[in-house]
């Protein structure tokens, strides 16, 4: 009783209701909240938000009049251009800004701050500070008092010092640190550059702006540590130091501010606390990883079942995915064809290789066996007349369309059953096009405005495939999608919830920094920082209206990037001015593609690995380095290199005409508390085999963090450093397909996957360790001075290990004799060749690539001595 009293007498309200508890305390100056470690603290007079972490503040607001926090009336108009981009005029005809707090109170759930503006209408704000967790908590502020409805923008300011970066945004192509940029988030259809007449790191993008964007998702990370997302379907905008170069506006084009505010020290603890909220992706099935292939290109007239059996038996070419173009949406491609798509599908898939058709939400007004039908019940979106909003698409021909209102459920209904004609013609999924098109003005059946609907719509849409693909699954409940693929373009905040395969649109088949492959590289770095982790470009591009058609280079440039990159998505068509090249027009193209598509596949245990890491973390395969190496202001700079999982740096070429001395940056923790790490040059170190293609890994120099390396880089190489200390699990070379496959000769994954092949590369101290989602552990530890002991825990029943070690042999001596179990050697093989060609346990010392090779069928673990 007495501590009750106590508490109440000093005003301190401590909240138990909540799972994680939080106390407010006034004093004569300020309001202050705790919860855990972290701290806002409300100045009475004038008005200031602060917040800290362990009484360091991580975040103070700006007072510079129209930055603080204020709300205000944005009058102008939208024009009706073209519902593809956002076109207005426009201004701040009002503005007014938070003065003092009046009063506060508290509940079990939150604390309410009221605070005064200068509005001379008397409006004030109601500023909510609710759901408290270590670190992070939420902010809604709304205008309170009569006439209110005219307020159409709120924003709130926070100081930041010039050495601040941001990171996030969702895909943004011309920039990874959009400091200095106003970044807003409203789904727009794909801008371009303007290739042969750019300047060659112009970051123009026509005609929405360098910031249009697919895949807009308002997420903040600074260097700094901290985040902010804005929760929120209508449109908003970061101006990031563009207005004021001290101050970060965040601004919301609506009468309220719905903020959350992640106060953690590192920006992986930041993007671990998001990517918990927003939701994590499922496991996608084990082909969306393998090479995509437009079968069917535009250039060759031979089907789509030759093709691929001349890519298995003539060229020893592996694929699993047929992207088939035929359009379902929005005006029945397929009609008259069923019998023949299923027939052609259903051969493919005896070969190994499913193939995805194409939808989008829209239909085509005179495709009347299905739009009149749809019409009549309501199915589609309506205007602010109530009639059914008919605008324009612009493919290879223009006409009126209408679309799907997802907001009602019959009509998701209605839409999952022409997705079921494409499953029942033997389709394993599709591209899921468009999602950007929302008009302004539209309204959907639930009463959903546009300017809410526009964002929010590219969500429904998903989640009806999702839901419908979901009832297809044959293990429900687990971690594994469903065994289809649908890639989407459009996307908002916590897609991945629903999706688990992105493309970036429509690039321009050039090397422009605004919307060729040096930019397709960007926009997979930020939407994987912003939660997606399964992005890949169309290889070759989409559009050559101004530049010309894709050579050989960037062919060879852009399938070395898609190799390592979340897919890997050959792009047969697109549209220009003349007919588009293909890579396998070229005299070396064939043998190029083949050669990345090898390394692709041999690299599918670890790229399924870190699928796996992603569902569980939220990680995304291709990594900015802000989640390693955020200390590291080199490594900041970086856009275009990045983390390949968790072990491998890749840096693809991305200017034309560079084949020596290409610059790649190798990164440093840059922590008294953490050494290193070292790195090791993998891609100027393989030995590239032609007959099976197969790569060799080799011995090399060892780097140290925080310098360039500067490498000779030949159009069939990716550049390609490892972690040093790293252990990869690998694939047989001569696996045609990541799927099954009735046809004898085809030679899947499943038929070789008991051969795990083991690429160790030890570190200066002879040390190395990796893992597997099928098995918990692989290592190899220095125990001795002449010796190295192996060890595998849990890998599955009746696996042969077949490790190719590299490491400082040279100076710690070479391999003499590497003993099993009981003490038994292991006897020499005559070669590398020799050891893969027996069935017994053996091993090789390969003196040209320093690297020891060693087979163990009936044993998982070995030591290997050394002598000098």
């Amino acid at each position: 009783m007495l501590r009750l009293l106590f508490y109440l007498l000093s005003s301190i309200f401590i909240i138990s209701a909540q799972p994680f508890p939080f106390t407010v305390k006034e004093d004569d100056a300020s309001v202050n909240v705790t919860f855990g470690e972290s701290k806002v603290i409300a100045r009475k007079a004038p008005w200031q938000l602060q917040m800290l972490l362990n009484d360091q503040p991580i975040l103070t607001e700006a007072v510079k009049s129209g930055k603080q926090l204020g709300f205000g009336i944005w009058d102008g108009v939208y024009l009706d251009i073209y519902e593809g981009y956002l076109f207005r005029l426009g201004w701040i005809s009002h503005w007014y800004n938070a003065k003092n707090i009046t009063s506060w109170s508290s509940s079990n759930h939150s604390v309410s701050l009221l605070v005064s503006s200068d509005d001379p209408n008397g409006r004030q704000i109601n500023v909510t500070l609710f759901d408290f967790e270590e670190r992070q908590f939420r902010m809604n502020a709304t205008v309170v008092g009569s006439n209110a409805s005219d307020i159409n923008r709120f924003s709130i300011g926070f100081s930041t010092p010039e050495e601040e970066g941001f990171y996030g945004f969702g895909e943004r192509f011309t920039k990874c640190n959009q400091r200095g940029h106003r970044v807003g988030s409203w789904l727009e259809d794909g801008s371009w550059g303007l290739g042969l007449f750019d300047m060659a790191t112009s970051s123009l993008r026509v005609p929405a702006g360098e910031e249009s964007t697919y895949c807009p998702m308002p997420i903040l990370y600074s260097n700094f540590g901290y985040a902010i997302q804005f929760d929120t379907y209508y449109r908003t905008v970061f101006d990031l130091a563009k207005t004021t170069d001290d101050v970060m506006n965040l601004e919301q084009e609506t009468d309220q501010l719905n903020l959350i505010f992640f106060l953690t020290e590192t920006p992986p603890e930041a993007f671990s606390k998001i990517s918990k909220i927003n939701g994590r992706s499922l496991i996608p099935p084990l082909w969306e990883f393998s090479p995509w292939n437009q079968i069917h290109d535009e250039n060759s007239s031979v089907t789509s079942v030759q093709r691929i059996e001349d890519f298995f038996f003539k060229f020893d070419i592996p694929c699993s995915h047929d992207v088939n173009t035929v359009h379902f949406f929005p005006d029945g491609g397929e009609k008259g064809r069923e019998d023949e798509l299923k027939a052609q599908n259903d051969k493919l898939i005896s070969l190994g290789v499913k193939s995805t058709a194409y939808f989008n939400p829209m239909v085509k007004t005179t495709y009347a066996e299905l739009y009149d039908d749809a019409a009549a019940k309501g199915y589609f979106l309506k205007n602010q007349n109530g009639d059914i909003y008919n605008y324009t698409y612009e493919g290879a021909m223009s006409f009126f369309v209408s679309q799907v209102d997802f907001t009602n459920p019959e009509a998701v209904s209605w839409y999952q059953a022409q997705l079921a004609r494409a499953v029942n013609l033997s389709f394993h999924g599709w591209m899921y096009d468009y999602g950007e098109y929302t008009p302004y003005d539209s309204v959907a059946s639930d009463g959903t405005k546009g300017l809410e609907m526009h964002n929010k719509v590219s969500h429904l849409y998903q989640k009806a495939a999702f839901d419908y693909l979901l009832r297809l699954d044959q293990t429900p409940g687990d971690s594994y999608a469903p065994d289809y693929v649908f890639y989407v373009r459009s996307a908002y905040t916590a897609a991945q919830r629903y999706t688990w395969a992105q493309w970036t649109g429509d690039p321009s088949s050039d090397w422009s920094y605004a919307s060729g492959l040096p930019a397709q590289i960007t926009a997979s770095l930020n939407i994987g920082l912003s939660g997606m982790p399964f992005s890949g470009s169309d290889i070759g591009g989409f559009e050559w209206y101004v530049d010309l058609a894709p050579d050989e280079e960037l062919w060879s440039r852009w399938t070395a990037a898609g190799c390592v990159s979340g897919l890997m998505h050959e792009q047969g068509g697109g549209k220009g001015l003349g007919p588009k090249t293909h890579i396998f027009d070229f005299p070396n193209g064939t043998s190029t593609w083949r050669k990345f598509a090898k390394l692709r596949m041999q690299l599918f245990p670890y790229i399924y690995t870190q699928a796996h890491i992603a569902h569980e973390t939220g990680l995304p395969i291709m990594r900015h380095h802000i989640l390693h190496f955020w200390n590291d202001v080199g490594a900041m700079n970086q856009e275009h290199q990045f983390m390949f999982g968790e072990s491998f740096l890749a840096a693809p070429v991305i200017e034309q005409g560079r084949t020596t001395n290409w610059p790649v940056y190798l990164p440093s923790y840059r922590s008294s508390s953490i050494e290193g790490p070292t790195w090791v040059d993998v891609s100027s170190n393989f030995q590239y085999d032609e007959d099976d293609g197969r790569y060799r890994i080799g011995s090399g120099k060892y780097y140290d963090g925080g310098y360039d390396a500067f490498i000779d880089v030949p159009l069939d190489r990716v550049p390609l450093f490892a972690l040093a200390g790293s252990i990869i699990p690998i694939a047989d070379p001569r696996i045609m397909t990541l799927n099954n496959a009735t046809n004898s000769s085809v030679i899947t994954y499943e038929s070789l996957k008991h051969l795990r092949y083991l690429w160790v590369f030890a570190d200066k101290e002879f040390n190395a360790t990796g893992h597997c989602w099928d098995t918990n552990l692989y290592q190899l530890i220095h125990s001795k001075a002449d010796e190295l002991e192996w060890f595998v825990s849990g890998s599955p029943p009746g696996y042969t290990h077949i490790l190719q070690i590299a490491g400082p042999w040279t100076s710690s001596g070479l391999p003499s004799q590497v003993l099993v179990s009981g003490g038994s050697g292991l006897k020499g093989a005559d070669g590398w060749k020799d050891l893969l060609g027996s069935n017994s346990e053996s091993f090789y010392y390969d003196k040209e690539q320093e690297v020891l090779w060693v087979q163990l069928i009936e044993h998982t673990n070995a030591t290997i001595v050394m002598q000098h």
